[in-house]
């Protein structure tokens, strides 16, 4: 539900006049300097190395994503984008089935089966 109401918080601020980059990069560095600060704050958390240095990469990483998604919504529509990112859980899916072995439901297979067969309709109607 964030991820909706964070779409919406850049699409507002691109109707308005605003750069929709600049809002979103400010909303990630506000959201990961609160997260700092309620860890610090947290009396029951031991601070570790490896944590601090992964969530920061990580961080890092998402607004770099975050930058080339409004890129590619510039470029290639908002439907089209969102559709390939919502895509993007297939391949720790695959992961786990290939690195992990592990088997999913029925239900689970005929999800990725279909999510499969759309991948080609994404380009119908893109000129």
């Amino acid at each position: 539900m964030l991820a909706s109401v964070f779409g919406l918080v850049v699409k507002s601020a691109q109707h308005t006049g605003r750069n929709p980059l600049a809002v979103g990069s400010i909303n990630y560095m506000f959201a990961g300097l609160a997260g700092g600060a309620i860890l610090i704050l947290d009396s029951s958390w031991n601070p570790d190395l490896a944590t601090i240095l992964i969530g920061g990469i990580t961080g890092v990483f998402y607004v770099v994503a975050f930058w080339f998604l409004v890129i590619a919504v510039k470029q290639g529509g908002r439907a089209i984008t969102m559709a390939i990112v919502r895509l993007g859980g297939l391949g720790p899916i695959l992961c786990s089935v290939f690195i992990w072995h592990e088997s999913p439901s029925m239900i689970q297979t005929v999800g990725i089966l279909l999510v499969c067969l759309s991948l080609p309709f994404l380009s119908v109607g893109v000129s």
